[in-house]
């Protein structure tokens, strides 16, 4: 199904005409759960994105919010010369997941030259324009980096990779719970390749079929599988759901007996720990802050600020 509603014949075809390479996306959507907030977000509501808005709008940068139920005054008040607002009619998946078919079905109209940025819209801002970065490395596929080292030091990385193994059709590796989070919250590329990971995200989706939120375990899935490898001689050996049972409770084991939060076992704690890269991809800084550390927009050496 299509789900961009609005003509974006005149938006597309004005941008691919210009001299500008770079294109932000990002979404606000108020018909559904907020899958992470567990609330609806109201609608006409700026606050909520003022500080991704202000950000874009002070570097002078292009970018579309795709939404769905916002009026007309507000998409009116705050359409800019650079800043757009697409509507989308939403299909059957969470609204994480949704994002990415409407960013793949956008950017696959736009020109060949083009890089893309796409961003969650309340707790990221741009605090430097990252277009050189791309140019610098324009066959990579520059990630976020979560928080956590891995999928197992965190107990919501354990019951989602349980959710996941739970709908997906084939086998997980046991090496996932060793893998370093990555987060699709923050991508950045040329047009090409970041249509690419649109696309396997979305037939991903498509196969899992419901509106489970299922972007990190997906985005991660294919990250390991294509991109940045890596595998355990127990895979295939040991079964999932016999290793997500273990590190579960192993971590709740030592969260127990351990005096106090134990930030450096399980958390990344400085900019150079996140980074993960190779020939196709680059997590982490420079292209985005650390996860947590509220960095400030002119100090952060970072281009993105991830909150």
């Amino acid at each position: 199904m299509n789900r961009i509603s609005s003509d974006t014949e005149s938006l597309i075809s004005n941008f691919n005409s210009s001299n500008e390479k770079l294109i932000i996306l990002s979404t606000y959507f108020t018909s559904k759960i907020d899958p992470m907030r567990k609330i609806q977000q109201a609608g006409d509501n700026f606050e909520y994105f003022r500080n991704w808005y202000e950000s874009i709008e002070e570097l002078g940068l292009r970018a579309i919010i795709f939404c769905d139920t916002i009026s007309e005054a507000f998409e009116k008040k705050y359409t800019t010369e650079k800043i757009s607002f697409v509507r989308c009619q939403l299909g059957p998946h969470s609204l994480n997941d949704e994002r990415f078919f409407i960013f793949y079905e956008f950017v696959k109209k736009l020109k060949a030259d083009a890089f893309v940025v796409s961003t969650d819209i309340n707790d990221v801002i741009v605090n430097k324009n990252p277009l050189e970065l791309f140019e610098s490395d324009s066959d990579k596929l520059f990630v976020g980096r979560g928080q956590r080292k891995y999928w197992k030091t965190g107990k919501w990385g354990l019951k989602a990779l349980f959710s996941f193994n739970s709908k997906f059709k084939g086998r997980l590796p046991v090496s996932f719970f060793n893998y370093p989070l990555l987060t699709p919250g923050t991508l950045g590329g040329k047009k090409e390749v970041i249509e690419k990971i649109y696309q396997e995200m979305t037939e991903l989706f498509s196969e899992l079929g419901d509106d489970g939120n299922y972007d990190m375990q997906v985005f991660n899935y294919i990250m390991k599988q294509k991109y940045y490898p890596q595998n355990s001689i127990w895979d295939g050996i040991i079964p999932f759901w016999i290793a997500n049972w273990y590190y579960y409770a192993l971590y709740r084991i030592s969260r127990k007996l351990e005096k106090g939060y134990k930030a450096h076992k399980y958390d990344l704690v400085t900019p150079e720990e996140g980074i993960v890269a190779n020939d196709l991809i680059y997590a982490g800084f420079p292209f985005v802050s650390m996860v947590g550390k509220f960095e400030k927009k002119g100090k952060s050496l970072a281009y993105l600020i991830h909150k």
